[in-house]
């Protein structure tokens, strides 16, 4: 975990925030002082500043746990699309979370009960539909959204959803937009501190990847 200068804010946290530069220089002109060049740290001063509103600012792909000390307030979040996981339940009045089932299965209070309503979405869908997973009484946080965990109550909010606003009918003008966003996407993720290669698979989607 990292926390702020005065201890009151801790995170734990996975992932990338693609524009946490630009976020970093907007707190710096706001006073805050940073101990180190990481993404993680932007996470701490941005809620110290913003609340849990912060979520809103990062393009990122993420999932974070944030302990407020002085509000005793734990903040599960995660990321528009879901990319990075993050689980939650609930056993004897305090919550458990982490980025697998498996280490909430730890838990020895936590009954190991299967939730047939997800199987049967399972099999239907290939997926299980919302926050319920495979076993009863263990949750996902949702794409989009951040779970407060405070005086042993739970509020759940979502911050981000698609929203259509543009339609392209011109197919010349919709190909050299989807290039300008492809070129755009490609470009913030080669932001790192370590080597950088491509999964090359030979399909059209790594392979435009690859060249870009």
């Amino acid at each position: 975990p990292m926390g702020n200068s005065d201890g009151s804010i801790w995170v734990t946290f996975n992932g990338e925030i693609y524009n946490y530069k630009a976020i970093r220089e907007q707190l710096e002109r706001k006073g805050h002082k940073f101990n180190s060049a990481t993404d993680t740290e932007v996470i701490v001063y941005a809620y110290q500043e913003y609340g849990e509103k912060c979520v809103e600012l990062f393009d990122g792909m993420f999932a974070f746990a944030l302990w407020d000390v002085k509000q005793k307030k734990l903040v599960l979040a995660r990321d528009p699309l879901g990319k990075k996981p993050l689980y939650y339940s609930v056993v004897g009045g305090q919550i458990f979370f982490a980025s697998e089932i498996k280490a909430l299965l730890e838990n020895p209070e936590l009954k190991r009960r299967m939730n047939k309503e997800a199987v049967g979405q399972l099999l239907n869908f290939r997926a299980v539909l919302g926050k319920e997973t495979l076993f009863d009484g263990i949750y996902k946080v949702l794409p989009g959204s951040y779970l407060v965990w405070q005086d042993g109550k739970k509020k759940e909010q979502k911050y981000w959803q698609l929203n259509v606003t543009e339609e392209i009918s011109d197919e010349e003008a919709a190909a050299k937009k989807f290039m300008q966003l492809l070129d755009a996407a490609v470009e913030k993720r080669l932001m790192s501190d370590v080597p950088l290669g491509t999964y090359l698979s030979g399909g059209v989607d790594s392979s435009a990847i690859t060249a870009l």
